[in-house]
């Protein structure tokens, strides 16, 4: 038996609007979601248009064409480089680099930037002016020289890469050299080097420390002299005194001898001295004590 569908136009019509405003709702969707965009707030965004790049760079929340308009994002944080490169001294002594670069953009240039060398700017701009910057400057250094002058080494890089890297795209450029190795050879020859000076040091101190004591000596030995110098003049001013005052009175030199006596005969503590006045005055008497 044959069966027959009918079906109805006004069904037709309905589910057809209906497809239309699902349509036009998602594209209404999708043209308001395309109309905006959030640049990070460490970002910055150059807007291209259909190929072309904007002036002017855009930050936060921004408007855009739909479908049209994209942005290409840069971040405004320092950007940090570790690289490695072989070079030579100035007395060609080969030497492998590591070092450390870090630099930021200038996020009002970030459209100019993108224009002159797209999201590849590190490579396009930064490392070609890195090589130039690092061998030019070692090769004006000897080996030996610049171990012992890194940081100034590292400051003259800097300066150079200032002068290279194209003018207001970058800033705060800096570089670290965090190592510098030579053949096993020439480092070897260098810490004997160090050694042998070190030792040469150690021998300059050890001939200055025995010339100090020397010198202490010297003073010690001067002021030990002065010293018997400045005790035999007292002595011999003490007795020059003393003879001029037994020339003056003769009676001096026999009160001189009593004195002596005197202290002989208290020391032996068996005796007491007597000095008689008067016409005797000069006679001394040594009478028992009692004891």
């Amino acid at each position: 038996m044959e069966k027959t569908f009918f079906r109805s136009e006004d069904g037709d019509v309905r589910f057809g609007n209906l497809t239309l405003l699902v349509i036009g709702s998602i594209f209404a969707l999708l043209v308001a979601w395309g109309s905006w965009v959030v640049i990070g707030a460490e970002e910055v965004g150059v807007p291209v248009t259909l190929g072309e790049v904007g002036s002017e760079p855009s930050y936060g929340f921004t408007g855009k064409l739909p479908f049209v308009t994209r942005y290409v994002r840069f971040e405004k944080t320092t950007q940090r480089m570790s690289l490695e490169d072989q070079t030579y001294t100035k007395d060609l002594q080969p030497a492998k680099v590591k070092y450390t670069f870090t630099y930021k953009i200038v996020p009002e240039r970030a459209c100019e930037l993108y224009r002159s060398a797209g999201v590849g700017y590190e490579n396009k701009l930064i490392d070609p002016a890195l090589d130039d910057a690092l061998k030019g400057i070692f090769g004006k250094w000897t080996a030996t020289e610049l171990v012992a002058n890194r940081n100034k080494v590292a400051n003259q890089i800097e300066d150079r890469l200032k002068e290279e890297l194209p003018k207001g795209f970058f800033c705060e450029i800096s570089i670290k050299l965090d190592d510098i190795s030579y053949s096993d050879a020439f480092e070897k020859g260098i810490e004997q080097k160090v050694l042998a000076e070190q030792e040469a040091q150690k021998s300059k101190n050890q001939t200055v420390r025995i010339e100090e004591e020397g010198r202490q000596k010297v003073i010690q030995a001067k002021a030990q002299a002065d010293a018997a110098i400045a005790a035999a003049e007292g002595k011999a001013k003490a007795m020059d005194i003393e003879g001029a005052a037994i020339r003056r009175n003769s009676q001096y030199l026999e009160l001189k001898k009593l004195d002596v006596q005197q202290k002989m005969a208290e020391s032996a503590g068996h005796w007491t001295t007597v000095i008689m006045s008067g016409n005797q005055a000069n006679t001394l008497l040594n009478v028992p004590s009692g004891k």
